[in-house]
C-alpha cells in the first residue's frame, strides 16, 4: 500500500473505482484530503494526460460554500494524482434510495444551494456537464456538488476523444447533450438541477418510465429529446419551477439568480415542522469522497460512535446497530464468549444452532492449546453482508448452509471427524458487514484491530461479487490478512493481492454454459438474453460479457441484451422486457441476473399469453439463492415452472449428484465424510443441494492447507500465508469437495467442474452434467 503521495501521508485505503484508487491522507499540517491515484493503465495515456491536466486546472479556479474543492493534484506525477476536501455526508442518491423522497422544504433548500453552487462553477467558465445525484452530497453543514470535471476525465477519458464528444448520464442530461454536444451552455446544468430536483421528489429521473425498471439508456434519452418530464410528484410553486428548468429550449430556462428567487417564493408557505426531516447528529464515519462520484457513503473503521441500541432485535454479543431507519443493521465480530441465551434472541438468530456447535468447538481448541505442551491455535473469520433484519431469514438461512459447511471443515482440519489434525488447531470466528460503507468498514476495522489478539490469518465467505465486497476484500487484503472466498465468481476479481477464489470464474461459467447450449437438442435453440445493469453488480455485468463474447451472434433474437435495473424501487413484473416474447418466441431466455431477482422473471415468463411454446431459462450459479428468496417458498417455485411450461437450468458451484455424474472430477477418498452420512449426522436438518455448504468448506480447508504449508515457526503469522498462497499456486491441484482446485496466478481455480444444474418441478436440484471451460474439468494434480 503506498505510504506517501505528494505532500500528504495516507492514512488507509478508502476504496476503489475503475480508474483509480482512493486514500484517506493528510497533510504536515493535520489537514485530511480524499486522495486518489489514478491507474497506471490510464497514466500511460498522453490524451488523458493532457486533458486532466486541463481540467485540473480549471477546478482550482472554483470555491464556494456548496463546491468541494481540490486541494492539491500533480497530473504529471508518476502516478497522476488528485486530494479534494474529506467531505462527510451522503450522496443525494443514496440517501433517497435507502430513505425515500425528500420532504417539499428539504427539495427547496436542496434548489438554492445547487444553484449556488453551480453559479460559483459557471463564474469560473466551466460547464459541470454531469449533474447528477451521486455527484450532490448532502454534508451537514450544507450541499457541496462534486466532480465538477474531474471525474468526467478520469471516467470518460477514452470514450471523449474529441472537445465536442458527448459527456453525461442520459436520465439527467440536456437534450442539447445528446443532439449537439457543442452547444453545451450553462443553460445545460440548469436542465439537470431540474433533473435532480424532480429526484429527490421521486426517486427517479422526470423521464424515466417508473413502469419499466431497467429502461435502455437510448429508450431514456429519446424521452430527454422529444417527451415531456413526468413531475406528478412535485405541485404548486416547487413543480413550477422545475418545468421550467426542464424546458428544451435552453434560452427559455431561468438563469441561476432567477432559480434561487424561485426557490425562496416556492419555500415560503411550506410548513417545515411538518416536511422537514429532524438534523441527523454528525457521524464522523460517514463519509461521501468529493474526488469520485461512484464512491459514496465510505467509513473509516474506528471512528464510528457508539451506536444506539437497537429498536428491532437486538444485537448478539460483540455486534452493534449501525444505520439508521430501514438500513439499521447489526453488524461487527461475534464475541468469542458471546452469551448463547442472548444469542438465540438476537438478529443472528437464525444461524444461532449452527454459532453454537462452532463456539463449542472454539472452546476446546482453546481449552487444550492452554494445557501444557498444547499446540498454538490459529482463528479464520467468515464474514457475510447478510443480515436478518434487512435481508430476511431465507437469506440468512444461506449464511446458515455457509457455517455448516465452515464448521465441517473446522472439524475436519482439527482431525475430529478422522485421522490426525496435521497443522494448527482452528477457531471459526463469524462476523456480518452489512450493505452500507459505514457498516461494511466499521466489521472490517472491528476485524483487522482484533487480528493479533484472536490470532485471525484468514477471513473466509466474504459474500458475493460485487463492487462493495471487493472493497471489503482489498481492505482486508491491505490490512494484511489473506482472504479465501467461497463464492466470488466476477472476474473483475483476478488478481486482487491475497485472494484465494475456491469457485469457477464467471467467464468459466459462460463458457460452460455456452458449452451446454451447444450440443443435444438445445444446440439450435434461439435465445433471449436478458441482463441486469444494477449498478457495483460485479457478477451480473462480468457473467453478461462473457455470455455474450462467446455466444454466437446469429443464435440471439435481438442484437443487444434486454436491460433492466433490480436496483430501482419496487419490483420489477418484466412487463416491458417479455412485451414481444411470443412473437420473437425464444426457445431459452439466458439470464444475466441474480436469483433473488428471477422469481420476478419466472413469474413474468409464466404469465405469456404463447404457453404452448415451452421454454428453459439458463443462468449462473446465483440462481441458487432462488431457493432463499423471501416471499418465493419452493411451492410457489414448483407452481411457476409447471404452470408456465418451463424448465430452468443454470451452471452451478457444486452438487452431491456431480460426483457421480463425471466421477474423474473428483478425489473420491475426499469426498468419503460427505458421502457416508458423516455430514447429515452432524446437521441432521442441512441441506447441500445448492452447494453453499460445500463451497464454504473448500475454501475454509484451502485456508487451512496454507496455513499448514507455511514454513515451521511457531505460530503462522499473516505474512506466512501470504507467501504460502503463491507457493499452492505452483503445487497443482488440490481436492476439494467441489471438484479439484488448481489455482492459477489470478487467485482463482483453473479448468474447475462446473455441474449443469436443474430445478425441477418440485423444488429439487438435479444434476444435468459436469463440465469446464473447455469440457474437461481438472482431474488431479498435474
Amino acid at each position: 500500500m503506498v505510504r506517501r503521495i505528494g505532500e500528504f501521508t495516507v492514512e488507509r485505503r478508502l476504496g476503489a473505482g475503475g480508474m483509480g484508487v482512493v486514500y484517506l491522507a493528510r497533510s504536515a499540517a493535520g489537514r485530511q484530503v480524499a486522495l486518489k491515484v489514478i491507474r497506471p493503465e490510464y497514466a500511460d495515456e498522453p490524451q488523458f494526460r493532457a486533458r486532466f491536466r486541463r481540467e485540473v486546472a480549471a477546478a482550482r479556479k472554483v470555491s464556494g460554500a456548496f463546491t468541494a474543492p481540490v486541494v492539491a493534484a500533480d497530473p504529471d506525477g508518476d502516478p497522476p494524482w488528485l486530494a479534494t476536501q474529506y467531505v462527510v455526508g451522503d450522496s443525494l442518491d443514496a440517501r433517497v434510495r435507502s430513505g425515500g423522497p425528500l420532504p417539499a422544504a428539504d427539495i427547496v433548500r436542496l434548489a438554492g444551494q445547487l444553484a449556488e453552487a453551480l453559479r460559483d462553477i459557471h463564474q469560473q467558465g466551466i460547464v459541470h456537464r454531469d449533474l447528477k445525484p451521486a455527484n450532490v452530497l448532502l454534508a451537514e453543514d450544507g450541499t457541496r456538488v462534486i466532480d465538477f470535471g474531474i471525474a468526467r476525465s478520469v471516467t470518460q477519458s477514452r470514450a471523449l476523444t474529441r472537445g465536442d464528444a458527448m459527456v453525461g448520464t442520459p436520465a439527467f442530461m440536456a437534450p442539447e447533450q445528446l443532439t449537439a454536444a457543442r452547444s453545451v451552455s450553462p443553460a445545460t446544468d440548469v436542465f439537470a438541477l431540474g433533473c435532480v430536483l424532480a429526484f429527490a421528489a421521486s426517486g427517479r429521473s422526470p423521464f424515466e418510465d417508473p413502469d419499466a425498471a431497467g429502461l435502455e439508456p437510448i429508450a431514456v434519452a429519446f424521452a430527454v429529446v422529444h417527451q415531456e418530464p413526468d413531475l406528478t410528484c412535485l405541485s404548486g410553486a416547487l413543480r413550477a419551477l422545475v418545468a421550467r428548468c426542464l424546458d428544451k429550449n435552453p434560452a427559455r430556462r431561468p438563469g441561476l439568480e432567477e432559480v434561487l428567487r424561485l426557490a425562496t417564493r416556492a419555500g415560503q408557505g411550506i410548513d417545515r415542522t411538518d416536511s422537514v426531516r429532524p438534523v441527523r447528529r454528525r457521524r464522523p464515519g460517514r463519509t461521501s469522497l468529493a474526488a469520485l462520484a461512484l464512491l459514496a457513503t465510505l467509513v473509516v473503521p474506528g471512528d464510528v460512535p457508539s451506536p444506539a441500541p437497537s429498536t428491532h432485535l437486538p444485537c448478539a454479543d460483540g455486534l452493534s446497530a449501525i444505520g439508521e431507519g430501514r438500513m439499521r443493521r447489526c453488524v461487527g465480530l461475534l464475541d468469542t464468549d458471546a452469551s448463547l441465551t442472548r444469542l438465540r434472541r438476537s438478529s443472528a438468530r437464525t444461524v444461532a444452532p449452527v454459532l453454537e456447535l462452532i463456539a463449542a468447538e472454539n472452546r476446546r481448541v482453546m481449552a487444550a492449546a492452554a494445557k501444557p505442551g498444547g499446540r498454538p491455535y490459529v482463528s479464520m473469520v467468515y464474514l457475510t453482508p447478510l443480515t436478518e433484519e434487512f435481508d430476511g431469514d431465507a437469506a440468512m438461512q444461506a449464511v446458515g448452509r455457509d457455517l455448516e459447511g465452515a464448521h465441517f471443515a473446522q472439524l475436519r482440519s482439527n482431525g475430529r471427524l478422522s485421522g490426525p489434525s496435521e497443522g494448527p488447531p482452528v477457531r471459526l470466528l463469524f462476523g456480518q458487514t452489512g450493505g452500507s460503507a459505514e457498516q461494511r468498514n466499521h466489521a472490517v476495522g472491528q476485524v483487522l484491530r482484533a487480528r493479533r489478539a484472536e490470532r485471525i490469518v484468514a477471513a473466509l465467505g466474504l459474500g458475493g461479487s460485487t463492487a462493495s465486497s471487493q472493497d471489503m476484500v482489498e481492505e482486508l487484503t491491505a490490512g494484511g490478512l489473506p482472504a479465501f472466498g467461497s463464492v466470488l465468481t466476477a472476474d473483475s476479481w483476478a488478481a486482487v493481492p491475497g485472494l484465494a477464489r475456491v469457485a469457477p470464474t464467471n467467464a468459466d461459467q459462460a463458457a460452460a454454459a455456452v458449452r451446454h447450449l451447444s450440443t443435444g437438442a438445445l444446440a439450435r435453440a434461439r435465445i433471449l438474453f436478458v441482463q441486469d445493469i444494477a449498478p457495483g453488480d460485479q457478477y451480473t455485468s462480468t457473467l453478461a460479457q462473457q455470455f455474450r463474447a462467446r455466444i454466437p451472434p446469429g443464435r440471439l433474437v435481438r442484437p443487444e441484451p434486454t436491460l433492466f435495473d433490480s436496483s430501482r424501487r419496487g419490483p420489477s413484473d418484466f412487463r416491458a422486457q417479455l412485451a414481444d416474447f411470443c412473437e420473437v418466441k425464444p426457445d431459452v431466455v439466458y439470464f444475466a441476473g441474480r436469483g433473488t431477482t428471477l422469481p420476478q422473471l419466472l413469474t413474468g415468463l409464466a404469465a405469456r399469453r404463447c404457453l404452448d411454446h415451452r421454454v428453459t431459462v439458463m443462468s449462473g450459479d446465483d440462481t441458487m439463492m432462488v431457493r432463499h428468496t423471501n416471499g418465493f417458498d419452493t411451492r410457489e417455485l414448483a407452481d411457476v415452472l409447471s404452470k408456465g411450461r418451463i424448465d430452468l437450468l443454470y451452471t452451478g458451484l457444486a452438487h452431491p449428484e456431480a460426483w457421480d455424474a463425471r466421477p474423474d472430477a473428483f478425489d473420491r477418498d475426499f469426498l468419503a465424510p460427505f458421502r457416508d452420512g458423516t455430514f447429515a449426522r452432524t446437521f441432521p436438518y442441512g441441506d447441500l443441494e445448492d452447494g453453499r455448504a460445500i463451497m464454504m468448506h473448500d475454501a475454509l480447508l484451502t485456508a487451512a492447507r496454507a496455513v499448514r504449508e507455511t514454513p515451521p515457526a511457531g505460530t503462522p503469522t499473516v505474512s506466512d500465508v501470504f507467501r504460502t498462497l503463491s507457493r499452492l499456486r505452483k503445487k497443482g491441484a488440490l481436492p476439494g469437495v467441489s471438484g479439484w482446485i488448481a489455482l492459477g496466478n489470478d487467485g482463482a481455480p483453473r479448468d474447475k467442474a462446473i455441474p449443469v444444474l436443474r430445478i425441477t418441478p418440485d423444488g429439487r436440484t438435479t444434476a444435468v452434467t459436469v463440465t469446464s471451460a473447455d469440457g474437461s474439468p481438472q482431474d488431479g494434480p498435474s
